[in-house]
């Protein structure tokens, strides 16, 4: 690893290329798991600037496969009528301004209130589906207009709604407490904040652009722009990523909900899905964590990485702090997802 670093870093300051070498064709037929790299160096951050709350939600139903198998391809079927997906994709109804304002800074909390979902999807949410520290008025008019009618919408790209099956309980307690059982009908969730987080991103990539010479930044890649966090520019920036990580839970939320309608409407109104857990894997957030011995305020970036935190933390929900942290991780197409419980051993990597 020294040598890697010897040849990939940039100077001193942790930034890191490097281009794929080649592709090689392995025969082998097994499983292949790499869920984290345990070492002390691997802290690095992939692909640059960040891009708000992509993330996923899990539903649980109550149902086997077996037992709802002959209605699976119309619950299927509704639920791709009913959310809208693909590039640029939006529903009929566009919400205003000020109603894009409330969800920027309200998130989830805010639509429960409005009476879309129960208090128990405020509970089972990062951050309880709201970053404190979102401000609307950083986000620029045309990052909401591209948003107002997207809350409810999936994308493109590698985002899926997919109805799914417990296929395999590797731990019996953890997933008694979560709520899972063998062949066990689940809905998986993976999206984020859509054209609105985008344009958010391409606003500030401008902004900070300008603002580094006024910090004395000299890039080697228009890729590595940055500014400093307690800069006029980053904190701008921050709050108005707060802001699209509040409209990215609020999309996956009004997801679930139109979801929720299906269900009833194709296996009867006494069914439901209640919400597992809803976790980023795109995203940074000021949290305290223990370094050397010492409690220190730090700003953790995630990027293709969700936080995992251990039993007893008091930011994960009551009733799972026994188990640890519920950690969410989408397969793609055609591919296994994985529920999986923070552990004591993540107070090393957050």
């Amino acid at each position: 690893f020294k040598e890697y670093k010897r040849k990939h870093v940039y100077k001193n300051q942790g930034l890191v290329w490097e281009r794929i070498e080649r592709i090689e064709k392995i025969p082998y037929a097994g499983l292949v798991y790499d869920f984290t790299v345990n070492h002390p160096d691997h802290n690095f951050v992939a692909n640059n600037f960040v891009v708000s709350n992509c993330g996923v939600r899990l539903l649980k139903s109550n149902h086997t496969e077996k037992e709802i198998k002959a209605r699976l391809e119309n619950l299927a079927t509704e639920i791709q009528k009913e959310i809208p997906s693909g590039l640029g994709k939006g529903r009929q109804i566009k919400l205003s301004i000020n109603q894009i304002n409330k969800i920027l800074e309200g998130g989830v909390p805010e639509l429960v209130k409005q009476g879309y979902g129960e208090e128990e999807d405020i509970e089972n949410c990062e951050e309880k589906g709201k970053m404190e520290q979102a401000d609307a008025s950083c986000v620029s008019e045309r990052a909401k207009n591209r948003g107002r009618n997207q809350v409810g919408t999936l994308g493109s790209g590698n985002h899926f709604c997919e109805i799914q099956k417990v296929e395999e309980i590797f731990d019996e307690k953890v997933a008694k407490s979560f709520g899972l059982f063998k062949d066990q009908v689940v809905v998986m969730i993976h999206s984020g904040s859509r054209g609105l987080g985008h344009q958010n991103c391409t606003d500030y990539l401008r902004v900070v652009m300008q603002a580094l010479p006024r910090y004395g930044i000299r890039l080697p890649d228009r890729e590595l722009a940055c500014v400093p966090f307690n800069s006029p520019e980053g904190q701008r920036f921050f709050k108005a990523m707060c802001a699209a990580c509040n409209y990215a839970w609020a999309n996956r939320h009004m997801m679930a909900f139109y979801i929720k309608k299906v269900w009833k409407k194709i296996l009867g109104e006494k069914e439901n899905l209640r919400l597992l857990y809803d976790v980023a894997h795109n995203i940074a957030k000021i949290e305290e964590h223990e370094v050397n011995g010492e409690k220190m305020k730090l700003i953790v970036h995630r990027k293709g990485a969700t936080r995992a935190f251990p039993p007893g933390h008091p930011e994960i929900p009551e009733k799972y702090r026994g188990v640890g942290q519920p950690v969410l991780i989408p397969g793609s197409m055609g591919t296994a997802s994985y529920v999986l419980a923070g552990t004591e051993k993540s107070k090393e990597a957050w």
